[in-house]
C-alpha cells in the first residue's frame, strides 16, 4: 500500500532498509488499514516491532491482538516468551498505573496501583480519592483499609467508620467475613500453623441439615495422642461442649 524505508550508507549495509515504517489494507475494506514499524537488529533482519491496526489497538513486539473483544488498547508480546513492562522512576520517586473515568479531579484517578521507590512500598487506591485502600510494605506486611500500622507485621485490617455491636441482630460491617456454599458439614474459619506442621482450626461448622444451624468449634493437633481432635464446641443453642461433639 505505502511505505517509508529508513537506508543507511554505512560500509556493509549496502543501503538496504534497517528501519521501516508501512501501511496496508486489511482484508477488502479499502479503508481499513494498519500501521506497523519495523527494525533491522544487528546481523538480523527487518523485523515487525511494532503495529497500530485499524480499530486503534497497538501491538508491540508482535502482530496480534490479544484482545480482540476491545477490552485492551495495548497488546505487550507475541504469545511466545515472557513478556512485561516496565515504568523506570528514580529512587526516591513513585511509578504509578492509573485507571481514570475522566479527565479532572479524582477522575483521573479514579483507581490506581502505585509503587514508592524511597519506602519500597505498593499501594492501590479507588474510589477517586488518591490514598491507598490496600498497602504491602516493604517487609512484605499486608494493610487494609487504608491505614498504615506501624507497629503490627503480618496483615492488619482498618475501618474508618463507627458500627455499635447489636446482642440480637446480624452484626453485618464486621472487617473480615469468611463465606462458604451453605451445605452440610461446611466450615468457614482460621487455621494457625507453624514451621513443625502441627495446626489449630477454629471456626463455624455447618452441623446439620437445617439451613443456618452451625456450631462454633476449635480443634487442633493432640501432641500427646499424636491425632487431630476437637477440643471444644459453642453450638447452635449456646451450649459449650468440650471433649465431646453433641
Amino acid at each position: 500500500f505505502a511505505k517509508i524505508d529508513f537506508a543507511s550508507q554505512i560500509s556493509g549495509v549496502g543501503g538496504n532498509p534497517t528501519a521501516k515504517i508501512s501501511a496496508k489494507i486489511e482484508g477488502t475494506n479499502e479503508r481499513a488499514a494498519h500501521l506497523t514499524f519495523h527494525t533491522h537488529n544487528d546481523g538480523g533482519s527487518l523485523q515487525e516491532r511494532m503495529r497500530i491496526d485499524s480499530s486503534g489497538h497497538v501491538s508491540i513486539k508482535g502482530t496480534a491482538n490479544a484482545s480482540a473483544d476491545g477490552y485492551s488498547n495495548l497488546t505487550l508480546g507475541n504469545g511466545s516468551g515472557d513478556a512485561g513492562l516496565s515504568i523506570y522512576s528514580g529512587t526516591s520517586s513513585t511509578s504509578r498505573l492509573l485507571f481514570a473515568d475522566g479527565t479532572s479531579g479524582g477522575a483521573q484517578y479514579d483507581g490506581f496501583l502505585a509503587y514508592e521507590h524511597n519506602t519500597q512500598k505498593f499501594g492501590i487506591g479507588v474510589a477517586g480519592t488518591g490514598g491507598y485502600k490496600m498497602v504491602i510494605d516493604s517487609s512484605g506486611f499486608t494493610h487494609m483499609g487504608g491505614y498504615t500500622d506501624a507497629n503490627h507485621s503480618g496483615l492488619s485490617l482498618y475501618k474508618s467508620t463507627n458500627d455499635s455491636y447489636t446482642p440480637t441482630a446480624f452484626n453485618d460491617e464486621s472487617l473480615l467475613r469468611l463465606h462458604v456454599p451453605n451445605a452440610e458439614g461446611n466450615y468457614a474459619g482460621i487455621t494457625y500453623t507453624h514451621a513443625g506442621g502441627t495446626e489449630f482450626f477454629t471456626g463455624l461448622v455447618r452441623a446439620g441439615a437445617t439451613t443456618d444451624i452451625t456450631d462454633y468449634v476449635f480443634q487442633g493437633y493432640n501432641g500427646y495422642s499424636n491425632a487431630y481432635q476437637e477440643f471444644m464446641r459453642l453450638d447452635a443453642a449456646g451450649r459449650v461442649l468440650i471433649g465431646i461433639d453433641s
